[in-house]
């Protein structure tokens, strides 16, 4: 009896050591635990997502672009892009739905211009980048003079071009050869090219009615070059309309077009990609198209380019429709910080040195970056001839303007070159309903 009495207060005596013992150890791991300090006990902080959202291209362009995603996902771990890209009537239609919602992408690919304006920076929509820019000169300084203007609106800067865009007429180089064709300087050359071609069973132009803007680009090419930039401007700002007879003859050279059935057979059903694969398959000799699709082109060895002919009128040859009109904007209620760290990422020298000699879709900083050891030789051939060639820009019409009258010159164009017969009053009576 005694032993056992004795053995239990033995072992009590050693439970009471070890509880003593144990106790500030407890208590000392409690303490780091509530102070937060035991990081091997928390899990790590997950990345923050940046979603991005593109047009899918038919281009490199969106490869070159994952190619950037790619790399700034491997540069380090507190960012993650999630990229998104959709066809363009997708892409348009899921910007207006977001828009609508409040539920925008992170960073997005825009078009300068009214539209802009009205639908995004005046509804609050997009963030105010001025401030950081103006913060980091490294990033400003990147840019050609004038570039960062175009994303701006009452001094402030809501986006920021990521490349320079020429609209410019590529042509078939041997189908003009076997018919003893030159590039067309002048208007009336385009036209004898066109009778020339469509006599020997060559489809003169190839361009897509579906999305309507390809056709703007004839429009707005034909206007500028007769009136010069002035009569439009007059429109945006609400103080003239297209009833200026630049415009209407303009719409009157389309129709000469018409008349000689320039236009691939079943152009209005048509979108732009089918219509692009069908002038590279050789469906058609020339093709008015953005030189966001020049690497492509210029792989073909039979296509060459010319710049829009000559009229005679108050336009300059050598300005071209585009410019800094398309590039990058940020949701305002978003993850703005994250997203400014990409974009600075993305219109690094390195990356846009890449994407230009990938796409041959020249930069902001097109000067210091077309001289690549790494650009193929029809490529460099073309940067540094726009390069040199452009003087000037003047903006995408259907951008420019505000969204209502955007559609409504859209729905214009389409008629102009869709109904069998119209006299110069019916031009003028369409053309006056664009307001």
């Amino acid at each position: 009896m005694m032993n056992r009495q004795l053995a239990w207060s033995m072992t009590g005596y050693l439970l009471l050591i070890l509880l003593v013992l144990a106790l500030p150890v407890w208590l000392m791991r409690n303490d780091r635990l509530s102070d937060g300090d035991n990081r091997s006990a928390e899990p790590s902080a997950a990345p923050v997502t940046v979603t991005l959202w593109a047009q899918k291209s038919n281009d490199g362009r969106q490869a070159g672009l994952l190619r950037s995603v790619e790399a700034f996902n491997r540069s380090q771990t507190g960012i993650r892009i999630v990229p998104y890209f959709y066809r363009e009537d997708l892409y348009k239609s899921k910007l207006r739905v977001a828009l609508a919602s409040g539920k925008m992408p992170d960073l997005f690919y825009v078009w300068f211009g009214r539209s802009f304006e009205h639908n995004m920076v005046e509804s609050g929509r997009v963030a105010d980048l001025t401030d950081w820019i103006d913060g980091h000169p490294d990033f400003r300084d990147r840019f050609e003079p004038g570039a960062l203007e175009r994303g701006m609106y009452d001094g402030r800067i809501y986006g920021v071009p990521h490349s320079v865009y020429h609209m410019i007429i590529w042509y078939n180089k041997k189908m003009f050869l076997e018919h003893g064709l030159a590039p067309p300087v002048t208007w009336e050359d385009l036209i004898e090219a066109v009778r020339t071609l469509k006599a020997n069973g060559v489809v003169p132009i190839a361009v897509a009615g579906k999305e309507r803007w390809p056709l703007i680009n004839w429009f707005a090419y034909l206007s500028n070059r007769i009136g010069g930039s002035e009569p439009f401007e007059r429109v945006v700002r609400g103080e003239g309309d297209f009833t200026d007879p630049s415009f209407v003859e303009a719409a009157l050279k389309m129709r000469e077009l018409v008349e000689h059935d320039a236009f691939i057979p079943g152009f209005t059903g048509m979108t732009w990609m089918n219509v692009e694969d069908a002038f590279l398959d050789g469906a058609a000799a020339m093709y008015l198209q953005g030189d966001w699709s020049a690497e492509k082109y210029l792989s073909h060895e039979d296509i060459g380019f010319f710049r829009f002919p000559d009229l005679g009128g108050e336009g300059e040859l050598t300005h071209y429709y585009g410019g800094y009109g398309a590039g990058w904007a940020i949701a305002r209620n978003g993850n703005v910080d994250a997203a400014l760290q990409v974009l600075d990422f993305l219109l690094s020298p390195t990356e846009w040195a890449r994407f230009v000699a990938a796409n041959t879709a020249p930069s902001p900083a097109v000067n210091r970056l077309v001289l690549l050891s790494d650009t193929p030789g029809p490529v460099l051939e073309y940067l540094r001839y726009v390069q040199t060639d452009a003087t000037g820009y003047f903006g995408y019409y259907d951008q420019e303007l505000d969204p209502r009258r955007a559609q409504l010159l859209m729905d214009a164009i389409l008629k102009l070159v869709h109904e069998p017969e119209m006299t110069r009053e019916d031009i003028v009576e369409l053309l006056g309903s664009i307001r």
